[in-house]
């Protein structure tokens, strides 16, 4: 152990403790755009998690549900030879199957997307204050995840829109659909399958 009693040893434990402050300061003065661009990055995953928080994933399996049941209906009791008026309607309302399937089965995707998203930002925080990445590699680092968050970023933001879109278009369009199941049920014609398809691909 070093005694501080001893005067010769005091400026060069002083020196040295002064050297180390210095030293991490300007390690962090030096990489303080990457630092500055987590938190930002940061910011953006606490929007991302904000904005798909706020999503009525309830209300949407309820309409999913109902709309699930009424393709069937449809699909059951279609005859292209009984309205054409109906075309424009079946048509629109096909549309709005694919935007409600892919947003209930990626959910929770995105939940954990975000999650590992925030853990990668903080790993890197602590790897850049530490000096754990090589000088040449921290801006590549850094790209890597403001590209993967924004990325997230656009794609949920889509998928949020998308389905909320689609809701309004099934609010609005629900109450004829079942007015036409209604009518093809009464008019009892022959099923010929394969005229009606909602677009299901992924």
């Amino acid at each position: 152990l070093i005694s501080f009693h001893n005067n010769k040893m005091k400026p060069i434990i002083i020196t040295a403790v002064a050297a180390l402050c210095l030293l991490s300061a300007c390690k962090s003065y030096k990489h303080q755009k990457e630092l500055q661009t987590i938190d930002s990055l940061n910011i953006v995953i606490d929007s991302i998690e904000r904005n798909l928080s706020q999503a009525d994933t309830g209300r949407v399996k309820k309409i999913f549900a109902e709309y699930t049941q009424n393709l069937e209906s449809i699909k059951e009791n279609f005859d292209d030879q009984k309205d054409d008026s109906t075309w424009p309607a079946l048509t629109a309302y096909g549309i709005i199957n694919k935007p409600l399937k892919n947003f209930l089965k990626n959910f929770n995707g995105f939940c954990e997307e975000i999650s590992y998203s925030r853990k990668q930002l903080d790993s890197l925080r602590t790897d850049i204050e530490n000096g754990n990445i090589p000088e040449e590699n921290i801006s590549s680092y850094s790209k890597t995840e403001a590209d993967a968050v924004n990325d997230l970023k656009t794609t949920v933001d889509l998928a949020l829109r998308d389905v909320n879109d689609k809701m309004h278009l099934f609010d609005s369009l629900n109450p004829k659909i079942i007015r036409i199941i209604e009518r093809l049920k009464k008019n009892g014609k022959p099923v010929k399958k394969g005229n009606f398809e909602a677009t299901e691909s992924d």
